[in-house]
C-alpha cells in the first residue's frame, strides 16, 4: 500500500494582445479615450465618373499619410473638407495575469497476493486572474495608452477553485493461482495456452471527473459560465502473452463535458455576438437604435440614454449593450 502527498508547481501566465486597423483620424476627434467609435470608417468605394452608373475601374492601394477628408450629406449638397491622416490607429486590447497552485495526493494498494490493486487520487486547483486597466488611447488618438493601460486593475484577484477525484480498480481473478500456474507450465498445447490466458488477464473499471480553473467568461446573455468540467468512465479487459509479446487490450470510454469554451459552441457564441452587437455593418443594436432614433425624432422626441436602452431590450428582446467595451467578452 502507498501514499503520495503533494503539492504542484506554482504556474503563471501573462497574456498581453494589443490590435491595431486601419484608419483615418482628424485632429479635431473627440470623444472618449476607452472607445475607437470616433473615428472608425466605413467605407465605400466609388470607382467612376459622371458619365452613367457604371464602374470603370477598381480602387487603388491606400497609402499613408496625410489628406483631404471630402465628407457630407448627399441629398442636401452640404458637404465638408477636413485634414485627416490615414494609417494604423489602435483598435482595441485586453491582457491579464494567471497564476495556477494545483494540491494532491494518490493511493495505491497490493490487495489479496496483486490480484485486486485500487487506486484513488485528488486533485485541489486553485486559478487566479487579475486584468489590465481597460483600452485607453493618447490624446491624439494614435496609439494606445501604455503607461495607464500597463497597470493591473485595483481590488483582489478573481478566484476559481475546485477539486477532481479519480477512482479505479484492476482486478486479476487468476493471478498466482496454483492450479492455473501448473497447467501453463505442465498441460497440453490447448491448456497451457488457456491457462496462460487465464492467469494473464487484468478487467479494469475506472471513474473519473475533470475540472478546469479558467479566466471568468460569459455567455452571450452575459451570464457568467462555470469553469469547463467534465466526468469520464471506461472499462474492459487486458491480457498479456508470450512474455509480452503479444498485448490485447479492450476499452470502452464514455465521457461528458459540461461549459467547454472550445469546439462549435463557442464559434456560434461569437457569430450570435457579432450579429447582435459588434458588427459594424448590419449588427441587430447598432440597426435597432438608428429605427428607435429616427422613430423618435418625427414624433419630435429625443431620448435619453436610459430610454434608448429600454426601447433597445424591448425590441430585440435582450439587454442592450455598451458598445465601447462589447470586445471583452469575445475577443477577435
Amino acid at each position: 500500500m502507498a501514499w503520495w502527498l503533494g503539492t504542484g508547481p506554482t504556474s503563471g501566465v501573462i497574456q498581453n494582445t494589443p490590435g491595431f486597423t486601419h484608419g483615418f483620424v482628424a485632429p479635431a476627434a473627440s470623444g472618449a479615450r476607452d472607445t475607437f467609435q470616433r473615428f472608425r470608417a466605413w467605407y465605400r468605394m466609388y470607382v467612376g465618373d459622371a458619365e452613367g452608373w457604371d464602374v470603370d475601374y477598381a480602387p487603388g492601394n491606400p497609402t499613408y499619410g496625410n489628406y483631404s477628408f471630402r465628407w457630407g450629406n448627399v441629398d442636401t449638397r452640404n458637404f465638408h473638407t477636413e485634414q485627416v491622416r490615414l494609417g494604423l490607429v489602435p483598435n482595441n486590447a485586453s491582457g491579464s495575469r494567471s497564476i495556477q497552485k494545483t494540491n494532491g495526493a494518490i493511493w495505491l494498494a497490493h490487495i489479496w497476493d496483486g490480484r485486486i490493486i485500487p487506486t484513488f487520487g485528488l486533485r485541489e486547483d486553485f486559478h487566479y486572474t487579475k486584468f489590465q486597466n481597460p483600452t485607453r488611447f493618447t490624446p491624439d488618438n494614435w496609439d494606445f495608452d501604455y503607461e495607464y493601460m500597463n497597470q493591473w486593475q485595483a481590488g483582489d484577484w478573481q478566484k476559481r477553485d475546485g477539486s477532481t477525484e479519480q477512482r479505479g480498480v484492476v482486478v486479476r481473478p487468476f493471478h498466482r493461482i496454483e492450479a492455473i500456474d501448473r497447467l501453463a507450465s505442465g498441460g497440453s498445447r490447448v491448456t497451457s495456452f488457456a491457462a496462460n490466458v487465464l492467469r494473464r488477464l487484468s478487467l479494469h473499471y475506472n471513474t473519473s471527473d475533470s475540472f478546469k480553473a479558467a479566466a471568468p467568461a460569459q455567455n452571450v446573455f452575459g451570464e457568467w459560465l462555470g469553469d469547463p468540467s467534465g466526468t469520464g468512465k471506461d472499462y474492459g479487459f487486458s491480457v498479456n502473452l508470450w512474455d509480452n509479446k503479444l498485448a490485447l487490450r479492450v476499452n470502452k470510454y464514455e465521457t461528458r463535458q459540461l461549459n467547454s469554451r472550445n469546439g462549435a459552441s463557442a464559434v456560434f457564441a461569437r457569430e450570435i455576438w457579432r450579429i447582435d452587437f459588434s458588427n459594424t455593418n448590419f449588427a441587430l443594436q447598432q440597426e435597432a437604435a438608428s429605427w428607435i432614433t429616427e422613430q423618435a425624432a418625427a414624433r419630435g422626441q429625443t431620448l435619453t440614454a436610459a430610454q434608448l436602452d429600454a426601447e433597445l431590450a424591448r425590441v430585440m428582446g435582450i439587454p442592450a449593450r455598451d458598445l465601447n467595451t462589447i470586445n471583452e467578452l469575445f475577443p477577435a
